[in-house]
């Protein structure tokens, strides 16, 4: 599989979990911390949910569903935030090989305040808190 930019090759298929490729362009007007965006998007559980991931993806062998972990014992994060309208996203379903190379998929993920000029169109929202922590 070959990207469409670039020329880095993904030789092992099994050995690649996602790549996710952000909008050059952030959305300065929406929000710029996690209450923010919580209240701008009325999603009451999206700092609870954004703990939770925290959690799972600091202690990735933990067996136990990340909805169950207590609250308290989660990271909190309470840092700025960007937010990005699209993104591209690169995965591997080993379960689902219909996809574009046994079971490689690639998505575009948009959201507008503006979509065509009429309407705004939300459809989604991914939410990354650094550019270190690999996920999607």
């Amino acid at each position: 599989y070959k990207e469409d930019e670039g020329d880095t090759a993904v030789d092992d298929l099994t050995s690649f979990k996602s790549h996710v490729e952000l909008a050059q362009t952030l959305h300065k007007f929406i929000a710029s911390m996690i209450m923010e965006l919580t209240a701008k998007l009325d999603i009451p559980q999206l700092s609870d949910t954004l703990q939770q991931l925290l959690f799972h993806q600091q202690n990735p062998s933990n067996p136990h569903d990340p909805d169950k972990i207590p609250l308290i014992t989660c990271p909190l994060y309470d840092s700025q935030i960007s937010v990005f309208n699209s993104a591209s996203a690169t995965f591997h379903i080993s379960s689902h090989i219909s996809g574009i190379i046994g079971g490689m998929h690639h998505e575009y993920i948009c959201s507008s305040p503006l979509w065509r000029n009429e309407s705004p169109h939300y459809n989604c929202t991914f939410v990354s808190t650094s550019s270190e922590i690999k996920a999607m």
